[in-house]
């Protein structure tokens, strides 16, 4: 059985939580077979005249092999702020998927050890198959 564990930071609420995801971008788990990590920028309250620049600057702050895996939505922003238990604007928002599409394991706010360590550890747990049928 193929294991998978899949990870969107969800960096777009604000400007401020852009910046202060960056540090949760940094993973040692991205070498890892069936992990992916996906930086999810959610612009929807952008208004329209200005998301091309809104765009733009979010492309030019991420880097080269960040924009790999980099989606920018302008819809859906209901759908995502539920997806992530949204609670504060300038937070960044972490959401741990399993291989059937379910959370497993979400965290919000500013790069904490304490908080990396148990995002970790639902990662181990995901990828070796623990989260299955919970």
């Amino acid at each position: 059985m193929h294991l998978s564990a899949r990870a969107f930071v969800v960096a777009g609420l604000s400007r401020k939580a852009g910046v202060a995801s960056e540090p949760w971008l940094e993973s040692e788990f991205e070498a890892r077979p069936g992990f992916s990590a996906d930086t999810v920028a959610v612009l929807a309250s952008v208004p329209a005249p200005f998301r091309f620049l809104a765009f733009r600057g979010v492309r030019a702050a991420a880097s080269r092999d960040a924009r790999r895996t980099f989606l920018v939505t302008f819809s859906d922003e209901a759908a995502w702020k539920a997806l992530a238990d949204y609670g504060a604007p300038d937070d960044p928002y972490l959401v741990l998927l399993d291989r059937r599409g379910e959370v497993v394991a979400n965290c919000h706010g500013p790069f904490l050890e304490s908080a990396y360590a148990e995002l970790a550890a639902a990662i181990v747990r995901t990828l070796s198959g623990e989260t299955e049928g919970h």
